[in-house]
């Protein structure tokens, strides 16, 4: 598996990304709106989803040291497992 698009991610009204605003996603884009299209969310929803989406991304790292600093994953898990639980 390769690394993952390092972050800070970001969204704005139409699309999502991470570093070059070129390689974006979009969530809505001019005449298409992808998630309305395809029966799914509103734009609406779809922004927010989002939000939620970058929020995650970029909290990840944070929640890996800190469930690492208080002993979660040594304490609880084996590192194989928890690694693969958290994506790592």
């Amino acid at each position: 598996m390769s690394d993952h698009t390092p972050t800070p991610w970001i969204a704005s009204n139409q699309y999502l990304y991470a570093g070059n605003p070129e390689r974006s996603l979009p969530i809505a884009s001019g005449q298409h709106d992808w998630a309305t299209d395809r029966g799914g969310a509103s734009h609406e929803e779809a922004v927010a989803n989002a939000a939620f989406i970058v929020k995650a991304c970029n909290s990840h790292d944070a929640l890996v040291k800190a469930l690492e600093e208080i002993g979660y994953i040594d304490d609880f898990l084996d590192a194989n497992t928890a690694k693969r639980m958290l994506g790592i």
